[in-house]
């Protein structure tokens, strides 16, 4: 029994190369993922994967007492993360994703801070307004904002640049130790960077 577990495993590697920055390691046809450290950002072309994209496109509307921020989303859009400059000191946040004919109420309530985080599950959602009822207080304004995606196929959903296109595994190597191991299950993440990287090529 505990042979055929063992032949079951998950093959896993060292990646021989241990600095930091973007890499690309060839699969051969095999569904790499990095599991050690976790958190680290990482895509296949091919698969699926949770997109996260931090230069996004904003509108706002100045209200009554109120300022609304509106976010066009892409297709698999489930989450969005602001951080505002100064804190809201109380001030009722509403937040609606639109769809078409129909709307999602996804937070109303009072914010003491400077971040406001929401997900969803339903599809379909085609912008997020996120409006921020300020009355007496400061007019807020938005530091910064991200949104998260969940894409069947990279390669697909992004444009990205034919050196990324390759079918190997592209991470973000933290620096030091990294295992990777062959696992069609595990989730694959990372952070769309602002200008796509040249990734060097690792060896296992």
């Amino acid at each position: 029994m505990l042979l055929a577990l063992a032949l079951a495993a998950a093959p896993c590697f060292e990646v021989a190369d241990t600095t930091a920055g973007w890499k690309r390691l060839e699969t051969a046809g095999e569904p790499l993922v990095v599991t050690s450290p976790p958190g680290v950002g990482q895509f296949r072309p091919d698969a699926a994967a949770r997109v996260t994209e931090e230069d996004v496109e904003v509108v706002s509307r100045q209200g009554l007492g109120s300022k609304t921020f509106i976010f066009p989303l892409g297709e698999g859009t489930r989450a969005a993360s602001l951080t505002f400059g100064e804190s809201l000191r109380g001030a009722e946040v509403e937040v609606v994703a639109k769809l078409a004919g129909d709307q999602m109420k996804l937070l109303s309530r009072r914010v003491a801070g400077t971040e406001v985080s929401v997900a969803w599950e339903r599809r379909g959602a085609l912008s997020l307004e996120v409006t921020v009822h300020h009355h007496l207080r400061a007019r807020p304004w938005l530091q910064r904002a991200t949104l998260t995606r969940e894409v069947g196929n990279v390669a697909n959903a992004l444009p990205l640049p034919d050196s990324l296109r390759r079918p190997s595994l592209y991470f973000e190597h933290p620096g030091g130790r990294v295992v990777v191991c062959a696992d069609a299950a595990a989730p694959l993440a990372f952070t769309r960077p602002a200008t796509w990287p040249e990734p060097r090529v690792v060896t296992r």
